[in-house]
Parts: structure tokens; C-alpha cells; sequence
């Protein structure tokens, strides 16, 4: 895409017309020329100058040629068939089909390899939908006109990429269709600024197949590939990339797994951390119920392992005043080939805590929503204080959160951060502390 880009830049710079050469009472003079529809425009140019903008005509056409190029070798965006309209076909992990459907109605699944939203519902058509591109996003629906996409279907509008995404290897395959996963893996980020920005300077002449149309999330956001790896930009104000970063450090503070985050080009982003694991938001087993209780018991119910780090991951959510952990960021890593359950998903999206959350970083304790509520669905669970009672949290001080903020390149009051996470952080493991002793009697 950069190479794109700079091609893009360097054809917009270049004259567009030629040059003609008239020869007027024995003299040769020499004419710039533009064609506009059935007009020509014509402009004297001096003998001294012809030949260097004969130069610039000629290399931008070969700018042309090597921009053909480009294009050429990105995958066409194609119309899906009308089997893929119907949902008839299968849904695929890499080339293994782990999934058959007719008109949408489930025929048969692997267990072991299918994607969990699938095991749970049986229904493709939400499958699908779970994937596509947010419609709310400005700049979804200026990618979408720019396609050619007219689908009022969710799960239309994601079959334009046979529903493939980059955090996981599933997709759906029309019956019939000899199409093999190397044919619809994604190799170009050529949308990525129309849709982190709204950028229309670099679209190509035709619709090319992308990745941002199975790209979820209400945020402007974007994939960009960067030296063979994908990439997530996110747009955010100051406070949002600030509270992103700190928290991406926090968690690791912690020894909770996480995402890394950094700023770049004015946005937040993070590599893609599912690039050997399939990513399965904890919708795909827990519906849209995002209540502690709801999500706590439907991980016990596949593992007790997981049920235990999403305790330490609400844990951290507390310290860090992230009020908005939902079930669709917050995941489940399943490996790629056999669809085996490895782990609970790093840490991610945190840009609505902290800074974001509260405008005054004051902690009262007996008036705290966020502590009230994480406190009720602990002690009303047996099964959470069990496990509670088996996590601690590291020792950290104060001059290690502050270290964290003198980091991060955004003017906020560090000591205020630093007061704030610190004295939730003490609450907490006080009250950790207060559940493992209630457990040992």
C-alpha cells in the first residue's frame, strides 16, 4: 500500500497531455496540449523546456504501467454467487470444511474444529453478520459505495470476502465452488485510509477484495499490512489512546496476557495478535449477556481455567475503570488446524477506561457503581470465590504505575492516573486478600 501511495502522489504531480510541434513560416514551435472531452487545450512551452517535460509525460506513463501492475495483482472484489446468497455451501477452516448448510439450515458440523457461534446456534447467517463491517462507521458506508455494495444484509455484505476475516482462518465456500483458502487469503490493504479516514486520494480503478468488510467494532478503524504483518489502526482523542496504552502496559504490570498498543501516524494501533490462533469473541459461546455472571459460567462450562483468567481480567477492569468490557471484546483463542480451546484472549480494546471513563480520577469506595457491582456477582457466586480465592495480584507501588505514565507520549497528570489506579489497585487485592482468608476457614 505504501508503494501504492507513493506512486498515487508521484502520477498526481505529473502532466497528463503531450506535446505537439507545429512548424509556422519555416520555425518549429512547440505546444503543451490537453484533451477535455471534445475540447483540446494548448499552451506555448519554450525549445528549452521540451525536453524535460516529454521527460515527465513519458515517466508517468510508465508510473501508469507500474500502477496497472499493482492493480492487476490484487484479487478482484467479486459479487457472491447466488449459492453463497442462498447459504448453501460450507463453512471452512483453512481448506477443511468443518460446517455443510443448505439454504442456511445446518446439515452437519465437526464439533471439534466448527466455530463455537455455529455449535451454539447452528445459524450461518449470524455467523456471518457477526463478522461484517460495522454499518454505523462513516466511513464503512463511503468503503461500501466505493465497492459497489448494495446488500441491506450484514451477512451479504461479508460474503463479498466469503466471509474470511484476519483474526481467524474460518470462511464460507458456495457448494460447488473449487475456490481453495490460499485464493481468498487477503494480501492487500489498499482500503486501509478509506476506512480509518475517509480517504478516496488512492482507490483503484476497479473493486479489489479487502479485509476491512469483516471488520467489526463501532470506532473508525482499519487493517494495514507493514513488512508482511497485519496491523489495527484505531482512531481515538487524546484521552482515548492515552487510557489504550496505559492499559496495554498495566495488564502486562500484572501478568495479564495483552495486546501491545502504540502510537502511530496520530492513530492508536496493535499487530495482529491472532496471526497462529483463531480469535472467537466470548459472544460466540455467551450471546450478547455481557453480565459477569452470564460470561463467568459459560467459560466454566468449557474450561475452569478460563472461568479463572476472565476473573483476573474483570479484576483488572475494576483497577482500571474499564466499564466497558463486552462480549465482543473479549475473546477465545482456539487453535487453527484441530479447534482445540487453548486460552482466554489477550487483553484488548480499553480505549473507554480510564481517562475515558471518569472525568474526575476520584475513588470512593462506598459510592463506586463499577466496585459495587463486581463485588455482587463475586459474593454471589460460589464458584468465582473458589476460584478468586487461587489468584493474587504482584506487588506493585506507586512509582511503578507512575513509571508507566511518564511513558506514554500524551501531557496528562501523572500523579493523578497514578493516584487513582493505585488506590483502586490497594482496594482490590485487599478485598482479594479478605475472599482467600473466608476460603481457607
Amino acid at each position: 500500500m505504501e508503494n501504492y501511495k507513493k506512486i498515487i502522489y508521484e502520477l498526481n504531480e505529473l502532466p497528463v497531455g503531450y506535446v505537439s510541434e507545429k512548424i509556422i513560416s519555416g520555425n518549429k514551435y512547440y505546444y503543451y496540449q490537453e484533451n477535455h472531452g471534445s475540447k483540446v487545450s494548448s499552451k506555448y512551452i519554450k525549445k528549452e523546456d521540451k525536453d524535460a517535460l516529454i521527460g515527465q509525460i513519458e515517466r508517468r506513463r510508465e508510473i501508469e504501467k507500474e500502477l496497472k501492475a499493482i492493480e492487476d495483482s490484487i484479487r478482484p472484489l467479486k459479487t457472491p454467487s447466488k449459492r453463497a446468497y442462498a447459504l448453501t455451501g460450507d463453512l471452512m477452516m483453512r481448506d477443511v470444511p468443518v460446517a455443510g448448510f443448505e439454504e442456511g439450515k445446518l446439515l452437519w458440523r465437526d464439533e471439534d474444529k466448527c466455530p463455537l457461534l455455529i455449535k451454539r446456534t447452528g445459524d450461518v447467517a449470524s455467523f456471518l453478520r457477526s463478522r461484517a463491517i460495522d454499518r454505523d462507521r462513516a466511513h464503512s458506508r463511503a468503503l461500501k459505495r466505493f465497492l459497489g455494495i448494495r446488500e441491506d444484509d450484514d451477512a451479504f455484505v461479508s460474503l463479498h470476502s466469503y466471509g474470511a476475516c484476519i483474526t481467524d482462518n474460518y470462511w464460507f465456500r458456495p457448494k460447488g465452488s473449487k475456490i481453495k483458502y490460499e485464493d481468498i487469503s487477503f494480501t492487500s490493504d489498499i482500503y486501509s485510509d478509506l476506512a480509518l479516514k475517509g480517504d478516496v486520494s488512492f482507490i483503484p480503478r476497479s473493486p479489489k477484495f479487502t479485509p476491512e468488510l469483516t471488520l467489526g467494532g463501532s470506532y473508525e478503524k482499519c487493517w494495514k499490512l507493514i513488512d508482511g504483518r497485519w496491523y489495527l489502526y484505531k482512531k481515538g482523542n487524546d484521552k482515548e489512546i492515552y487510557s489504550e496504552i496505559f492499559c496495554a502496559g498495566f495488564a502486562k504490570m500484572l501478568g495479564i496476557p495483552s495486546a501491545v498498543y502504540e502510537f502511530a501516524d496520530g492513530f492508536i494501533r496493535t499487530e495482529n495478535f491472532a496471526s497462529e490462533l483463531n480469535l472467537e469473541p466470548v459472544s460466540s459461546i455467551a450471546g450478547d449477556d455481557d453480565r459477569y455472571e452470564n460470561v463467568f459460567e459459560s467459560l466454566l462450562s468449557l474450561s475452569e481455567d478460563l472461568a479463572k483468567d476472565y476473573l483476573r481480567l474483570v479484576i483488572f477492569d475494576f483497577i482500571v475503570n474499564n466499564v466497558d468490557r463486552h462480549n465482543e471484546n473479549c475473546g477465545i483463542m482456539r487453535n487453527n488446524k484441530s479447534g482445540k480451546i487453548i486460552s482466554l484472549a489477550p487483553n484488548y480494546d480499553n480505549n473507554m477506561a480510564l481517562l475515558s471513563a471518569v472525568s474526575n480520577l476520584v475513588f470512593n469506595e462506598k459510592r463506586d457503581g463499577h466496585l459495587n457491582y463486581l463485588k455482587k456477582f463475586i459474593e454471589g457466586s460460589v464458584k468465582a470465590k473458589e476460584l478468586l480465592a487461587k489468584i493474587s495480584l504482584p506487588r506493585l507501588s506507586r512509582d511503578d504505575i507512575k513509571g508507566l505514565c511518564m511513558i506514554i507520549p500524551f501531557n496528562e497528570d501523572a500523579e493523578a492516573v497514578t493516584s487513582y489506579v493505585y488506590k483502586r489497585y490497594e482496594y482490590i487485592k485487599r478485598y482479594m486478600e479478605t475472599i482467600q482468608e473466608r476460603e481457607m476457614k
